[in-house]
This record gives C-alpha cells, structure tokens and sequence, in this order.
C-alpha cells in the first residue's frame, strides 16, 4: 500500500493496550527510536514515560500542569485496560513492576481513576530539523487490543515543513 503524503509525513506507531509497540512508521522511529526490536517493558512508552528522564524530557510537555495530565491518563488508561484484561499476568506484572520502579505512578495508581488514553501536545527536540510541535491522536477499533497513534503538526507552526524534510532525509539515507 501507497503511503500519502500526510501519512509520510505523520509520525505514527501502533500498540498494543498494554501500550507495547508492536509497529512503527520511519517517522517514529527517526524522532524515538525503534521499541519493536526490544524486549520486556523497554518496548512500552508508558514504563519509560516512568522510569526515564530522557524519555520524558524529549516528549516536553507546554507545561508542569500538562505533564501531570499526561501521567494520570497513562495511569488511568492503564487501569481501563486491567479491568478489560481480567487482572492477566502481563497487565498485574506491568503494574506491579511500575508501582515499584515509580513512586509518581504508585501515587497515581491509588487514586483509581479510569478512562481511556488522551494525549496532549506535545513538543518534541529533533537535532536534525529543530522542534516540533504535534498533537497527538489516539485511534483505536473496539474489537481489538491494538491502537493507533498519530502525532500531526500543530497548525500554525513550522512543524509541517520540519517534518517534511526529516522524511526527505530520512529518504536520502535509505
């Protein structure tokens, strides 16, 4: 299948409800990095949403308030997807391991709060093309466990332009 232009030029992954990334478009991959080649948690947004500095410090947030936003619906979405799952092993491990590995997430986890997964604007550094402003759209079918999420520029800005010339470079390398 024929990308268009819109789609080369949208940064796009796809994961499962436990937010494991089972695909990548080159355009994620070249902001990101490739998490469909790794293993265990290290392949899930979420735990390093978490666990890593840098994880968060390249998804930048417009602010401290958006930040915290962006945690509570990891967790709460998080919490939709164990109660749809039955408490299975691999969702109560993530959990488990999280709690452990993240007191924001243990304090967040304990509020019990549920719904599906938003995003926010988010801002994102590329040393090749400059800063990226992208809204975030979250599609998922309601007879599978696979979401698709899409990061499109924000109108306005010059991330349309930026995009389209890491995708040229992104060309010339392949």
């Amino acid at each position: 299948m024929e990308l268009t232009p819109l789609a080369a030029t949208t940064p796009a992954l796809i994961c499962d409800d436990l937010s494991n990334v089972v695909a990548q478009n080159p355009l994620n991959i070249a902001l990101f990095g490739t998490f469909t080649d790794r293993s265990g948690h290290e392949k899930n947004p979420t735990w390093h949403w978490f666990t890593s500095a840098h994880w968060r410090s390249a998804l930048r947030s417009a602010s401290p308030q958006e930040e915290k936003a962006t945690s509570l619906s990891y967790v709460a979405d998080l919490r939709a997807t164990l109660a749809q799952r039955g408490h299975d092993p691999a969702a109560a491990t993530l959990v488990a391991d999280l709690r452990s590995a993240s007191a924001e997430f243990a304090e967040m986890w304990d509020r019990h709060r549920v719904s599906t997964l938003h995003c926010s604007t988010k801002s994102v550094f590329d040393r090749q093309v400059g800063r990226l402003d992208l809204d975030c759209v979250v599609l998922a079918g309601p007879l599978s466990r696979q979401r698709l999420l899409l990061l499109q520029p924000v109108p306005g800005t010059p991330t349309t332009d930026r995009l389209n010339r890491l995708q040229r470079l992104i060309q010339e390398v392949s």
